[in-house]
């Protein structure tokens, strides 16, 4: 097998080791994208994020399960009447002809929050 190594012109085809973080929809929602994406680039030299569009588990799309240890960012306080769902539009034509129903929004960030509408322009900015 010939693998031919990157176009040293191109920066989008040079290696670099992906350096990710996961990053759930209350960061963004409390924070905004701006500063959890300087964060994420300045104290954990993050080049990707991993984001959290759709959860029901507390500890991975609220802010914090009561017990554990507050972040040292973001609103301190525990979310106890978090309700989880999906934090992007839902598109009805994905579910036309099937028997799954959309999944529910998020409760507190609003009907019409998207995730990605908030994080994606601010990373290309970034970039």
């Amino acid at each position: 097998m010939n693998i031919r190594p990157p176009k040293a012109d191109n920066p989008i085809n040079a290696l670099r080791p992906l350096v990710a973080i996961q990053v759930n929809s209350a960061s963004i929602a409390d924070e905004g994208a701006d500063a959890v994406l300087d964060n994420a680039q300045r104290l954990g030299s993050a080049n990707a994020l991993y984001l959290v569009a759709m959860s029901w588990a507390p500890g991975t799309g609220g802010r914090q399960q009561p017990g554990q240890p507050l972040p040292d960012h973001g609103i301190q306080a525990y979310d106890t009447d978090w309700e989880g769902g999906l934090d992007v539009p839902r598109d009805a034509r994905f579910y036309r002809q099937s028997t799954v129903e959309p999944p529910n929004r998020t409760v507190g960030y609003g009907d019409d929050w998207d995730l990605f509408a908030e994080v994606v322009p601010a990373a290309r900015a970034a970039h």
